[in-house]
């Protein structure tokens, strides 16, 4: 190669260096900026958080708990500890196949009857069947409100009615004031 083309690949690969020093200083720069952004984000939901749980009042004081068998202390403890109040729990909701200990998310298996089940802190949940067939399995979510056992066309008030159970353990939900039978449990 002559010297003249020695110096042009000489200028070509300076080119190239410097442009390789320009990207990776960019994207060192960008970098820098996403992580600032993720740390102002952090620490302002932090800020929010904390201002939220300090500005609210306990549970006890925003729901009405009358009944509930669970010490005030529980209660606020479960808010506190989720950011949600519990679902208050009737002294005694007489409801007959209430699985006990039944846990959010988990598999269940007690469907089309008798589909509601407790956790442990007191969250009331139902089975609801995932699929078709005998060998289907459920899991377990959120339910509103188990008032108790109540009769299909009985009276209800909404929205606080929540649901409930008929006497031959098919789920209930309150609409237009009146109990009807729910999909609740079935798939």
């Amino acid at each position: 190669m002559s010297a003249e083309g020695e110096v042009a690949e000489d200028a070509r690969e300076g080119r190239v260096t410097r442009v390789r020093r320009r990207v990776i200083g960019i994207a060192a720069v960008g970098i820098v900026v996403i992580a600032a952004a993720v740390i102002f984000l952090t620490q302002s939901a932090e800020r929010v958080i904390s201002g939220i749980a300090a500005s609210e009042p306990r549970c006890t004081t925003r729901v009405d708990y009358a009944g509930d068998p669970r010490d005030a202390s529980i209660i606020n403890a479960i808010g506190e500890s989720t950011g949600h109040c519990p679902t208050p729990v009737p002294e005694s909701t007489g409801l007959p196949g209430l699985v006990e200990g039944a846990a959010l998310g988990q598999p269940c298996y007690n469907f089309p009857t008798y589909v509601f089940g407790q956790s442990s802190d007191g969250m009331q949940l139902v089975c609801v069947k995932l699929g078709g067939g005998s060998s289907a399995t459920g899991r377990w979510v959120a339910s509103e409100t188990v008032v108790g056992v109540r009769e299909v066309g009985g009276q209800c008030s909404p929205p606080t009615g929540g649901a409930a159970q008929s006497l031959d353990g098919l789920p209930l939900i309150c609409v237009n004031s009146s109990w009807e039978k729910s999909a609740m449990g079935a798939s």
